[in-house]
């Protein structure tokens, strides 16, 4: 398996919310670092995936699955798929027969380790302004001169304009989990419809994040506006926690965690995760990956996926894939820097990349880390190298006030999912992946050489551009 860097993550530069007037600049170390570390996929020999033949449904399976002193983790009885533990491979093949394909579940690092940069830190008592339960509106964000990524994409435009997202529009992040306990994320998650397939070790909630990834891509979606706005103000989140406090997971995680936000009717599903594999290593589980995300595109579910941080070419790279960016019905997307130029670790193709979005990139346009994408950081991480950001103000009890630069097509795709969730909002939820998918790539700003291209796609998202009556204003 090829590691991808997917939104390792350098963390560099740590902001505390704050109620001063201008934000501090961050301290910068002279150059950034990159954690790569190399995994490669294992096979879990007690799970494995059925997937059907034809249109068979996965109850007999599951029963004889039980009868074989097996468990059934989930059947996904609409996709004829079925996720089991408990059996040699002897008995998986014995009740497949005839009936399925079956295959060893795979565990990857879906998501790399992080390695910190700088931090900084606002005083103890730069909260005294706050009360910890008014909700802001994003023009007030502590740290808006710090997202770029708002300018560059006209989506502060948007909220000039009183384009706001309705709560009724719930956008999954399949990931390591979100915060509860953060200060900009707390109340916007659907308690109830949030599911761990792989349990915190740091909750309750199960669901809770205890690695980093999730509460930082999920505050790019939508957030409470005290220190960053994201880009869909008001719409709901749900945690859909596929993968462990050290980023890996399993595909059949992966698989469920879509056809569980599509069975329970999310508007958009976010995925900021991915590995590149061999196909002959992953050719048993990548057609039950497609079902799940065919399953929920037909449900009218809008779908965002990182393309990977291998700076591969997706088009020429032989006997491999890239999933979940190269599986099913979904948009790819790609990234880009502060000067909107392609990011250096970014994966492209034509056969691949629908959109780009920003995504950061410490080498190039605004200096470091500011050209990294600010976000949220968790408070309940259980990396040693994340300790700040599990600072929390008393006053508030458990709530997390620290934010961090990042980079990484991780980045780039729920500025996607957000932009999908904002448009649907304008329509009351109302539209379905395929519309979404259509109107943001339209209404994109067409960089690169005209019409799609290896980078780009179809273009560098345009959130103003993208919502009905939003006139874009040229940035100073």
């Amino acid at each position: 398996m090829s590691q991808w860097k997917l939104g390792a993550l350098v963390v560099a530069g740590t902001l505390g919310l704050g109620a001063c007037t201008d934000a501090p600049e961050p301290t910068a170390p002279a150059s950034p670092s990159l954690a790569v570390e190399t995994m490669r996929s294992a096979k879990v020999a007690d799970r494995h995936v059925f997937t059907m033949h034809g249109d068979r449904a996965g109850v007999e399976i599951a029963a004889a699955v039980v009868a074989a002193g097996g468990t059934v983790r989930y059947s996904m009885d609409a996709i004829g798929v079925v996720l089991v533990s408990g059996l040699s491979d002897a008995a998986a093949a014995k009740i497949a027969s005839g009936k399925a394909s079956v295959s060893n579940d795979l565990e990857a690092q879906w998501v790399p380790d992080v390695s910190i940069g700088s931090v900084q830190t606002m005083p103890a008592d730069a909260l005294d302004a706050f009360d910890g339960l008014s909700l802001l509106p994003p023009q007030a964000a502590q740290f808006k001169a710090f997202q770029w990524n708002m300018r560059i994409t006209d989506t502060d435009d948007a909220w000039n304009q009183g384009k706001t997202g309705i709560p009724s529009v719930r956008v999954a992040i399949l990931d390591t989990g979100l915060d509860p306990y953060h200060l900009d994320q707390m109340g916007l998650i659907d308690v109830a419809s949030s599911f761990a397939f792989v349990p915190s070790r740091t909750g309750p909630p199960l669901w809770q994040d205890d690695n980093f990834h999730g509460t930082h891509v999920g505050g790019m979606v939508t957030s409470n506006n005290f220190g960053v706005a994201g880009v869909a103000p008001n719409v709901t989140l749900v945690a859909v926690k596929v993968l462990n406090d050290q980023g890996t997971g399993t595909f059949g995680d992966i698989i469920a965690g879509i056809y569980y936000s599509a069975s329970i009717g999310v508007e958009v599903i976010n995925m900021s995760l991915g590995a590149t594999f061999a196909k002959n290593e992953a050719q048993g589980l990548v057609p039950a990956l497609n079902r799940a995300v065919n399953f929920a595109h037909r449900q009218g579910v809008f779908i965002a996926a990182a393309s990977g941080n291998d700076s591969e070419d997706l088009q020429h790279n032989s006997n491999r894939i890239s999933v979940p960016c190269e599986t099913g019905v979904l948009s790819c997307i790609s990234a880009t820097a502060s000067n909107d130029q392609p990011a250096y670790y970014t994966n492209y193709g034509t056969n691949a990349i629908n959109n780009a979005a920003p995504g950061g990139d410490f080498t190039q346009g605004l200096p470091f880390p500011i050209n990294g994408i600010l976000s949220l950081c968790t408070t309940r991480s259980t990396n040693p190298v994340l300790g700040f950001c599990r600072a929390r103000d008393t006053r508030f009890g458990v709530v997390g006030t620290n934010y961090v630069f990042a980079e990484g097509t991780s980045m780039a795709s729920p500025h996607i999912a957000g932009l999908g969730a904002l448009l649907d909002s304008q329509f009351g939820g109302s539209l379905n992946g395929s519309q979404i998918l259509t109107a943001i790539q339209q209404n994109a700003d067409d960089l690169g050489k005209p019409g799609a291209d290896a980078f780009y796609g179809k273009g560098r998202m345009n959130t103003c551009r993208t919502l009905p009556g939003c006139v874009t204003v040229p940035n100073p």
